[in-house]
């Protein structure tokens, strides 16, 4: 293994899961899985490349860490869909799909 103190990088698998269900109407709570095996912060602190986050913006919806993860990325960008929750990518598919289509055309 390679110390914080050496030059050379490491490479660190980190397994993240996350839980989908399919149902009708909000979200009663967020499945904790995904937090247990999240990537620690300052790994994240390291992504320097562009990155779109998402997120909702449902009265409802309690959790929402879209903020707290643009403060973290420095080069992020906040799409918000209006109406969703914490997975907008279902709320407005049409809507996610254009704005990362569009993300992806001015990074490249």
């Amino acid at each position: 293994m390679v110390s914080r103190n050496q030059e050379s990088i490491q490479r660190e698998t980190i397994p993240i899961e996350k839980t989908v269900d399919h149902f009708a109407g909000p979200q009663s709570a967020e499945p904790k899985v995904s937090w247990a095996t999240a990537p620690i912060l300052d790994s994240l602190r390291r992504v320097t490349m562009p990155v779109l986050l998402f997120n909702g913006d449902a009265e409802d919806c309690t959790i929402d860490w879209a903020y707290r993860y643009i403060k973290i990325f420095p080069n992020a960008q906040l799409c918000t869909i209006p109406a969703a929750c914490h997975d907008p990518w279902f709320s407005d598919p049409q809507q996610f799909a254009n704005r990362s289509v569009q993300f992806i055309n001015e990074v490249k």
